[in-house]
């Protein structure tokens, strides 16, 4: 699930800096975008994944199983958390919009720092849900685009953003799966 979800979230990330203004970090930089696109394409092949898992079990001693799904399931559920992080960068951007009206930022700028903030936060491993590095990484590169004080504050209200939708969800998919059990026993 994590690897589907980084690798969905990269996918948008690229995507979504084709359509950023040219600022310091994008100074024509497009053409070289679609080289690590189709590269996360051959990443999520399930030989390539077995292949990984291959020499971790023999780097670490440890088994764990091939995967047993093909390439379209695989791609299949990449997109879809493709299409997540494109839903939690589209509230993102109304958030932004509902709290900095006057500031110009577009949904790709939003949506693709956001999703990297998440990448970099997942994959930050000495801090909990990635607290401080995702909003820390928000603040660094939204600043390139809006001030800085406008950057800190969008970094805090989406940290609140993300935990309460997260929060939201969970609570919906325990008081369904309560639901499930309650009937199953009955």
């Amino acid at each position: 699930e994590t690897f589907c979800s980084i690798i969905g979230s990269m996918i948008f990330v690229l995507f979504s800096m084709l359509f950023w203004r040219n600022t310091e970090i994008m100074e024509n930089q497009n053409t070289l975008i679609f080289i690590p696109l189709m590269l996360l394409f051959l990443v999520v092949h399930p030989k390539f994944i077995n292949t990984i898992i291959l020499i971790s079990n023999k780097l670490f001693k440890k088994q764990i199983g091939k995967i047993k799904f093909n390439f379209y399931s695989i791609i299949t559920c990449v997109l879809l958390y493709a299409l997540n992080w494109f839903f939690l960068s589209a509230g993102l951007l109304f958030l932004f919009k509902a709290f900095l009206f006057n500031v110009e930022v577009n949904f790709f700028e939003i949506g693709g720092i956001s999703c990297f903030s998440g990448i970099i936060g997942i994959i930050a491993i000495f801090t909990p849900g990635g607290l401080g590095v995702r909003e820390g990484v928000i603040i660094i590169i939204l600043s390139n685009f809006i001030s800085l004080e406008f950057a800190s504050i969008f970094a805090i209200v989406s940290r609140l953003w993300t935990t309460f939708i997260s929060e939201i969800t969970s609570l919906v998919v325990f008081k369904s799966l309560y639901k499930y059990f309650i009937l199953l026993k009955s």
